[in-house]
């Protein structure tokens, strides 16, 4: 019985250790990584791809002199960010930024103008995988001169951990007083699955507090973003620090208790092996027969055993009782007495001395 119960437990320790291990190993690990407007994918090094190329400005450290919007550089990501207007209620083309990532969310930041840049509105269309998902529109504030940077213009979550694209762009003057529309794209932020592995390279931050307006069809969406990637990165640490904390500490306590259940059963078995062997005692033991009994065949109302038998074949044979007689004295007399043949036959030592007879 406690080997049985030796043995299961055993099968569910390991049962239990490799669930364990299997959950450490598909542990999902994110981790957020930047896309700069002109450095690209600080993991892949891929870059945005512009169009047309022809409208879009390229920024760096502020050398566009030429541009009517004209940001901060040091409130920029990598003081860099791409430019791009329509002011033409005539202009039918569409200028766009192609964003391309594997991970499982997206965020978009851009700089939005108010009215101290050059009277901008901000109108962007999003589409991912092909599919339209949102409009950012924002409307420059009259009360301030201004630029608000590192907006979050669009963000999606929740996406299967695989290739995505993601594409924003501008079509047309911001409304119908034909204001024009500005895009000015600075950086964007992916979030990806590792699968229990932690990526290499440095980590990009998601500002906290950070909050724009998606305005879509019938629909407006409020994005706040509080987290960053190297909190993020912590904290998907922590788990995998308690799986394997976890691992470790049933494994010698399954170790433990198997030595201790193992050397009670060697013990136990140790124990039967040291009693000393049963011996069968009959109680009531045959009497062994008398020499004369031997030599006669005259049973004494126990055994009958013939010469030359061994104690344990004398054991086994028995002789039964002389049958009663009827109950006179003289009959029980007779019965006493042997046989003139049995007389005759048995030895003379054992016959009485008689004295001689005279006539």
């Amino acid at each position: 019985m406690l080997y049985g119960a030796l043995t299961m437990f055993c099968h569910l320790f390991f049962i239990a250790f490799y669930t364990l291990a299997s959950a450490r190993v598909s542990l999902a690990v994110l981790f957020n990584r930047t896309i700069d407007d002109f450095n690209g994918d600080e993991s892949t090094g891929q870059l945005p791809v512009y169009s047309p190329t022809d409208v879009w400005a390229v920024v760096l450290n502020g050398n566009c002199t030429e541009c009517t919007l004209q940001p901060d550089p040091s409130l920029t990501h990598d003081r860099t960010w791409h430019d791009t207007t329509i002011g033409d209620s005539t202009s039918q083309g569409m200028h766009t930024v192609t964003l391309e990532f594997t991970g499982s969310a997206i965020y978009f930041f851009g700089i939005a103008p108010n009215n101290g840049g050059g009277n901008f509105g901000v109108r962007v269309q999003f589409s991912l995988d092909g599919a339209a998902v949102g409009t950012y529109v924002h409307t420059p504030n009259a009360s301030t001169n201004e630029m608000e940077y590192s907006v979050p213009m669009f963000k999606k979550e929740s996406l299967s951990n695989k290739a995505h694209t993601l594409v924003a762009g501008i079509k047309g003057v911001f409304d119908e007083s034909n204001m024009p529309n500005a895009l000015l794209f600075d950086y964007a932020i992916y979030t990806i699955d590792n699968q229990g592995q932690i990526p290499t390279g440095t980590s990009s931050s998601i500002s906290s507090d950070m909050v724009g307006t998606i305005s879509a069809p019938a629909v407006t969406v409020q994005i706040t973003t509080t987290s960053s990637a190297n909190s993020a990165s912590t904290s998907s640490q922590f788990p995998v620090a308690i799986v394997v904390g976890s691992v470790c500490g049933i494994a010698i306590f399954g170790l433990i208790v198997c030595a201790l259940l193992w050397f009670s059963l060697k013990r136990r078995l140790g124990r039967r092996k040291t009693l000393p062997p049963q011996i069968n005692i009959d109680a009531f033991p045959v009497a062994p027969p008398t020499s004369a009994q031997l030599r006669l065949g005259v049973t004494s109302g126990s055994a009958w055993v013939p010469v030359g038998t061994t104690g344990q074949e004398a054991s086994s044979l028995t002789m039964p009782l002389i049958p009663p007689q009827p109950s006179n004295s003289r009959t029980k007399i007779q019965s006493q007495r042997p046989s003139p043949s049995t007389v005759l036959d048995a030895p003379r030592s054992l016959l009485p001395e008689l004295p001689a007879y005279t006539p």
